[in-house]
């Protein structure tokens, strides 16, 4: 069924709309049996997920009165007209999985949303309820309840235009003048007309509702034939219906049995435990691990009402009569108590899932085999020098959880997402700008292959409307792996010269595409980093920011100064002539290699530990070309040496890898950490990895 919607309002989790077309009719009970009425509603209400018995209507008079929906309520007007509000033109509520329907024919129907509350709003608006001042009437009511008027959406759907809406009368003419300014009135063709978007909108401003948060549509319901009119076809023909629904969000924990599967050691678990209480949820934490490695974390809670369980053997209880299930990324999807809980019901999700339901914050998202933390926090950068806040979080180990802002409805969000992360994400993500970095073998003893691989970094894009951002890279694995399907407007990043490309570096320049016109961005030199993977990020850093409005010289500003990320191609320290990088984070054989290859003076590199069941031979080509290579204890070092010609050794530890590669040094070497590898089994992750690396390389003396 075809039906006219909101752009801006279809953004906001939850919050479902639509203007129904003639196809739907009959929805007025005029003419028609109630029977045929309620099948002909019923199927239209399936557009936004409704039932009948939520549907709750007004016998609209083109007055102002509002009424306000409480439980009691819900449902006047559904099946009979002897249960309409009486004369009633709007109507308001908090209560979710409540449909609020207006009738129009060539009036106005106003939408009104409010993310951070709840609030919604649906108003029959036509000249005389305008003037009547029923749309700053219902903002009013909507401010006595709380609401921050700042955060409020309002669309106002299709109506008759202002060419078609001529008027004779000078008395309406002067009225709607006065009370919806000069610009509601205007002259076509020699004959006076009635503008009645720039009415309403003229009402909305001076309420204080923000321009960027009020879409008007531009469908005339005179000149559109799928839509009824009353000046085209006669008063007497059937009014079509507009709804509005808040929708109960799954994420809603109070009172629920939630458990925190997986508690973690880099803060989501706490992000998670912290946030399920605070929605005073009934909450389990759970780890396979033992309790000695959480004594800290108990004594944060110490006084919650939290049950702790550990051990592999208390993984069955901890998700007995769970309803929720709050699952760490490093939970695979298909572990087997998370497959059993499904089938006992609960829901399993992360905490990425549960915040992107719970906030209506504009949200920007990156994701990519590498890059991903390189680009989020150099988009966050971005913002500083324009001197707009930011939220960074996701991957970046900082939960949007625990971020008062990223849940006001205004502060954008900026989540590093990893393939673990959007594996477990059930819903939607929705954002307002996607980033995909670049693609290569990764993770594959989680995800087994590339495609399905590349299928989960593909969720960044889910639910992206038309009004979204995609940035991805032409020259990467991508097509190959993941045929995307885009809703949103595309962009594309190359790190050659491409008639495709929007962004791409030519002759030592960063150019970008806007529109037809080729500009120059800014040359290379003078970003403080010039590895490749640098000069990716800086791609598309700059196509998105310009994307998301910021200026030619804030974006310049950004990458000039720009500092890079920690553990990223590092320098952490030069000592007697030697230059010691730490690149732990490079944990697959792809990002090791363009690691080393960065590196311009001989090299000692320090690589290896555990297989993730990768193809080996980008690395073992850039280890050819090395120095020396120290290798780290693990599967993929055994491997590795069975292809490595270079010298080498093998170390214990990271204290001896050093040493070692001190030993072998020179005078203008360059000594780095660029595993290739997993850690696991020598360290707790890459960032013990890292460290124990840089507390190494400052013992040396």
């Amino acid at each position: 069924m075809r039906v006219f919607r909101s752009q801006l309002l279809s953004q906001l989790p939850g919050f479902v709309q639509a203007t129904a077309t003639l196809s739907a009719q009959p929805l007025t009970f005029s003419g028609h049996t109630h029977t045929s009425v309620g099948r002909a509603r019923k199927r239209f209400l399936q557009t936004v997920s409704a039932d009948l018995a939520s549907l709750t209507l007004g016998r609209q008079v083109h007055g102002s009165r509002i009424q306000i929906v409480e439980r009691d309520n819900v449902g006047a007007g559904a099946t009979t007209p002897a249960t309409y509000f009486p004369a009633t033109d709007g109507l308001l509520t908090q209560r979710p999985e409540v449909t609020l329907g207006i009738f129009t024919a060539d009036c106005m129907p106003v939408l009104i949303a409010d993310p951070v509350t709840g609030w919604t709003g649906a108003l029959h608006v036509g000249w005389q309820g305008a003037v009547k001042g029923i749309v700053p009437k219902a903002l009013h009511i909507l401010k006595g309840q709380g609401v921050d008027l700042r955060n409020v959406r309002v669309w106002c759907g299709p109506a008759i235009c202002c060419d078609c809406y001529t008027v004779r009368d000078v008395k309406r003419l002067k009225i709607i003048r006065h009370t919806l300014g000069t610009k509601a009135v205007c002259s076509v063709h020699g004959q006076a007309s009635v503008d009645l978007r720039a009415g309403v909108y003229n009402q909305l401003r001076k309420a204080g509702v923000l321009p960027k948060h009020i879409e008007q549509s531009a469908v005339c319901t005179k000149e559109t034939h799928s839509l009824p009119s009353a000046r085209r076809d006669g008063p007497e023909h059937a009014n079509t219906l507009t709804v509005i629904v808040r929708h109960a969000q799954p994420q809603d924990l109070r009172g629920r049995n939630v458990t925190v599967f997986g508690i973690g050691a880099q803060g989501g678990g706490e992000a998670a435990l912290t946030y399920a209480l605070q929605q005073h949820a009934h909450v389990t934490a759970y780890d396979q691990k033992s309790r000695k490695h959480f004594t800290n974390l108990q004594k944060k809670f110490r006084g919650f009402p939290i049950v702790w369980k550990f051990g592999a053997k208390a993984a069955q209880s901890a998700i007995h009569a769970a309803d929720v299930i709050i699952a760490n990324p490093a939970v695979p999807q298909n572990a087997l108590p998370l497959r059993f809980a499904r089938t006992q019901g609960a829901r399993v999700t992360n905490d990425i899932a549960l915040f992107r339901q719970a906030s209506a914050n504009p949200i920007i998202g990156v994701t990519g085999t590498k890059g991903k933390t390189t680009t989020a926090t150099w988009l966050a950068h971005v913002y500083a020098t324009a001197k707009q806040s930011v939220v960074l979080a996701g991957n970046v180990r900082h939960s949007p959880l625990l971020e008062s802002r990223a849940f006001d409805g205004q502060t954008p969000v900026i989540l590093e997402l990893s393939s673990f992360q959007l594996d477990g994400c059930d819903v939607p993500l929705q954002l307002t700008c996607g980033i995909v970095t670049n693609l290569f073998p990764d993770h594959l003893n989680r995800h087994g292959t590339m495609a399905a691989y590349a299928k989960v970094k593909a969720k960044i894009f889910s639910g992206q409307t038309a009004l979204g951002i995609a940035v991805t890279p032409l020259d990467s694995q991508w097509p190959a792996h993941a045929p995307l399907k885009l809703c949103g407007r595309s962009y594309h990043t190359s790190l050659q010269p491409n008639p495709r490309a929007n962004a791409w570096v030519e002759h030592g320049w960063i150019m970008l595409r806007v529109t037809k016109a080729r500009v120059r961005v800014l040359h290379t030199r003078a970003l403080r980093l010039q590895d490749e993977g640098t000069l990716r990020a800086a791609l598309h850093v700059t196509l998105a920011a310009w994307a998301l409005g910021f200026s030619l010289p804030v974006i310049r500003k950004s990458l000039r100064t720009f500092p890079g990320v920690p553990e990223r191609n590092e320098v952490i320290r030069t000592f007697k002539k030697r230059i010691f990088i730490d690149n732990t984070t490079a944990t697959n054989p792809e990002a090791a290699a363009l690691g080393i290859s960065s590196v311009q003076s001989p090299c000692i590199c320090i690589a290896g530990g555990t297989d993730k069941a990768l193809p080996l031979q980008p690395l073992i080509t850039a280890l050819e070309k090395v120095k020396y290579v120290v290798l780290l204890p693990g599967s993929a070092t055994q491997k590795i040496l069975k292809h490595l010609t270079v010298p080498h050794t093998i170390a214990r530890t990271m204290h001896e890898a050093v040493r070692c590669a001190w030993k072998k040094s020179a005078p203008g070497d360059t000594i780095l950490l660029s595993p290739g590898a997993a850690s696991f089994g020598l360290f707790a992750n890459e960032f013990d990895r890292g460290a124990q690396f840089i507390a190494a390389v400052h013992n040396l003396s």
